[in-house]
C-alpha cells in the first residue's frame, strides 16, 4: 500500500482506539481492495505507529 493509502487509513473516521489485526486487515481489504497477511498488517500498523490488540 502507497504512502497515500497509508495516511487515509489512519485518517478514516471510523478510526477507534482498539482495532484486531484482523480488523485491520479485513477494513484494508475492504476499501482499498487489497489482502495482505496478518503478519504483514502487524507490520504496516507498527510502521504507522497504530497501536493494535493482540487476539487471544
Amino acid at each position: 500500500m502507497n504512502n497515500e493509502k497509508r495516511k487515509s487509513l489512519v485518517s478514516m473516521p471510523e478510526r477507534r482506539d482498539d482495532w484486531s489485526t484482523r480488523e485491520v486487515r479485513v477494513l484494508i481489504g475492504e476499501k482499498f481492495g487489497v489482502e495482505y497477511s496478518m503478519k504483514h498488517v502487524r507490520e504496516m500498523l507498527r510502521q504507522m505507529g497504530i497501536k493494535f490488540m493482540k487476539a487471544y
